[in-house]
């Protein structure tokens, strides 16, 4: 393992982290969608990834990584169009709406199925990261912030429904600034 240790965090090496993240998100859409998502990138910023203004996310679950002296979020995000299509395809329904509960159970349940896997290997490697529930986030070209110059990871995959991202920020609470 190529972790470095500094303040009592771990920092995970950029590409361990990027396999994890993949075969997470692979893993679970394999088991409970019966396909695989394809990467078409993965960068160090959302925004460089989404690129296209058609892609910008709609709908988000995001959930907490958390431990002493440090924290973090995984997050998944679709766009309007991209998160229907999914939906109806499994529940074969028509769904008009982002803000169908459908939808949203399901984007969470996406979120922590994912995040427990990719919780679930860095603990193997070190950590000590605890539970946490999901949250969703619903708006237009919404973001999720972070501090700049906090550690982050975004993969961007494509399915037969559309895109979808894929996102890991980090940050030390200590590293702070407060208003």
């Amino acid at each position: 393992m190529t972790n470095t240790k500094t303040k009592d965090v771990l920092y995970c090496d950029e590409k361990e982290l990027l396999e994890i993240m993949e075969d997470s998100v692979r893993a679970t859409f394999q088991s409970f969608l019966g396909f695989k998502p394809e990467v078409i990138q993965a960068v160090r910023d959302r925004k460089e990834a989404l690129g296209e203004k058609s892609d910008a996310p709609t709908i988000s679950g995001s959930v907490a990584f958390l431990q002493k002296n440090f924290e973090g979020t995984l997050s998944i995000s679709f766009n309007r169009e991209s998160a229907i299509q999914l939906f109806q395809v499994i529940y074969q329904e028509e769904i008009n709406s982002v803000d169908d509960n459908r939808v949203v159970e399901g984007i969470a349940e996406l979120a922590n199925i994912i995040h427990g896997m990719v919780k679930e290997n860095l603990n193997l490697r070190g950590y000590d990261y605890k539970m946490c529930l999901p949250v969703v986030i619903i708006g237009k070209n919404h973001a999720i912030f972070h501090d700049k110059n906090s550690p982050g990871l975004s993969v961007l995959f494509k399915t037969q429904f559309g895109k979808f991202s894929v996102e890991v920020l980090s940050q030390d609470p200590a590293a702070k600034d407060v208003a």
